[in-house]
């Protein structure tokens, strides 16, 4: 009830819809960043690589990614991050479309856009939070995870029909435009405030976050 609830809110309702497009383009070139690597190389040792160094920003960047969740407004660090992996997106598809993309740079993409998604991701539940609402926050996570597992399923499946009929290249690209709905969106949201500055070491507060945990 509490999902349809927020489905109700024109802003949220706006808000989950890009968040879904925008997942829906991250799996898509999830997809064809495999097929690319294979066409490269023809080795699952380099693509293991990839996936390898796609993931380790998580290890590095999601505390630091929290405590700026919590010092600054929610909403320039999202313009940040979905607006930093669109544009990677975007140089990506223009080196595979012009038949300059090499090993490297998909190493290189990889990375940088491993570590904007570490970043986007904490600051990402903090904003539903600030959007949804405390108390309706139990519907947001019901939506969230109905919008991740759908686009999981069904992204892959439309990279593959885009790879077969125009390439590798126009998945990049369509993961890229699936970022402006929600750069849009996000553009409408007000203003959140501005958290607790602290004492200025990151470091500490992160610390912090993992004593909390264990």
């Amino acid at each position: 009830m509490l999902a349809l609830a927020l489905l109700k809110d024109p802003l949220y309702r706006s808000y989950w819809l890009a968040l879904f497009t925008s997942q829906m383009g991250t799996w898509m070139q999830s997809a064809a960043q495999g097929w690319l690597v294979l066409l490269l190389t023809g080795s699952a040792e380099r693509l293991g690589l990839v996936v390898a160094l796609q993931f380790l920003p998580s290890l590095l960047f999601s505390l630091p990614a929290g405590v700026l969740a919590d010092r600054y407004p929610k909403r320039n660090l999202l313009f940040f991050t979905q607006g930093g992996m669109m544009v990677l997106a975007l140089f990506m598809a223009f080196l595979i479309l012009t038949g300059q993309v090499r090993y490297g740079h998909v190493l290189l993409f990889a990375f940088l856009y491993g570590a904007l998604n570490a970043m986007d991701l904490p600051v990402r539940q903090s904003f539903t939070v600030e959007l949804a609402g405390k108390d309706r926050y139990p519907g947001a996570i019901a939506l969230n995870s109905f919008g991740f597992n759908t686009s999981r399923l069904l992204g892959p499946a439309l990279a593959g029909v885009l790879i077969a009929l125009f390439g590798v290249g126009v998945a990049y690209l369509a993961n890229a435009l699936s970022f402006l709905p929600l750069l849009f969106v996000l553009n409408r949201v007000p203003l959140g405030p501005r958290g607790e500055e602290g004492d200025g070491r990151w470091w500490r507060e992160a610390q912090e976050g993992v004593r909390v945990v264990l």
